[in-house]
């Protein structure tokens, strides 16, 4: 039953934050010696376990009919992806979602009712935003989110790179890149191709120091541009065969910002170059498809914390058509995102 579901979270963070996942990793573990080892009632662990056991986390090894919650337990591969350096992790997403955004959604009614965002009712009589005052106050929170981002685009840069062409670019420019995962990836399958970091001064010095760990080719073909896409002057100049690319960057922002971000970016292209919005969309598919399921639930996350929102194919058309842009082509990939290409019209 639907109704239910908002507890499985709250297992699935309960049992991050021990680290049992972390705990199995090395071989398995009954329920008693796990307590002992965290100090709490064997009694309740088992029964967690077991219920995150029926949604495929963890799983008994053997069972003791005498004590069928015993164990031994073991991680699944669903439950290592709670480990923070598992390939697929969505540890950070995991605690993003349950630490920043769970209790917001309690107060989706009175947004609806008031025309607000629910993450600033939640937040108190001052309205602060999550992005304008909510990170920078909390730079752990900003640096949890940075991690958040970076888990879930591992779900789609792949299949991004995959099935649009990037070798045609000789600099692309990740505006909002974070880390530079997407760079780093796409760096190595075009090794002719050059990289530009563009964010926020604290996201870039954070992910200059990540960089500096590595002497590689990769590391020696990006570079780092401190700056904000709400700043004209900031933003950096890309030439005639380069690139901008926003990935999942306006669904964060209601319409006015969006055409504001895009026209910023616009006033620092040459004619011929390009942009590329990596974007999961809405209405793509049928009703009830599961990826139409999952951008619809995105949607919700995006308008309950940020006054954001998936978008409809026309509604982005409408907002790049607004800004100054064309768009030349729509890229569907083998994943929940699709690539929307476009030029300035004039």
């Amino acid at each position: 039953m639907d109704a239910s579901s908002f507890m499985v979270p709250q297992w699935m963070y309960a049992v991050t934050k021990l680290g049992i996942p972390e705990l199995l990793e090395d071989g398995r573990k009954t329920t008693d010696e796990l307590a002992a080892e965290l100090a709490i009632n064997p009694d309740r662990l088992g029964r967690l376990l077991y219920a995150l056991e029926q949604r495929g986390y963890f799983k008994r090894a053997s069972i003791d009919p005498a004590n069928p919650l015993h164990g031994p337990w073991v991680n699944t591969v669903m439950s290592a992806t709670l480990l923070a350096d598992h390939p697929n992790t969505v540890r950070p997403l995991l605690l993003h979602w349950v630490e920043d955004c769970y209790r917001p959604n309690d107060r989706l009614l009175q947004a609806l009712q008031d025309n607000g965002c629910a993450f600033s009712i939640e937040q108190g009589p001052s309205r602060p935003g999550f992005f304008s005052d909510f990170l920078p106050q909390h730079p752990d929170k900003a640096q949890l989110f940075s991690e958040a981002m970076t888990a879930s685009s591992a779900f789609t840069d792949a299949a991004v790179l995959r099935d649009v062409n990037w070798g045609r670019f000789a600099t692309v420019v990740d505006a909002g890149g974070s880390n530079g995962s997407f760079l780093d990836m796409a760096l190595q399958k075009h090794p002719s191709m050059e990289g530009v970091l563009f964010d926020l001064p604290n996201v870039i010095d954070q992910a200059q120091e990540r960089w500096a760990k590595r002497s590689d080719d990769v590391a020696s073909r990006i570079r780092f541009h401190a700056g904000n896409f709400f700043e004209q002057g900031s933003i950096p100049k890309v030439g005639p065969a380069d690139a901008f690319v926003l990935r999942n960057v306006l669904h964060d922002w209601p319409d006015q910002q969006c055409v504001e971000i895009l026209s910023n970016l616009k006033a620092s292209m040459q004619p011929s170059s390009k942009l590329m919005l990596v974007e999961l969309g809405l209405a793509t598919e049928g009703p009830t498809h599961m990826l139409e399921q999952a951008r619809s639930g995105i949607d919700m996350l995006m308008m309950t914390m940020f006054e954001g929102k998936e978008r409809t194919r026309p509604e982005l058309t409408d907002i790049l058509n607004e800004s100054g842009f064309s768009i030349v082509r729509v890229a569907e990939t083998r994943s929940i995102a699709q690539v929307i290409e476009a030029r300035p019209s004039d």
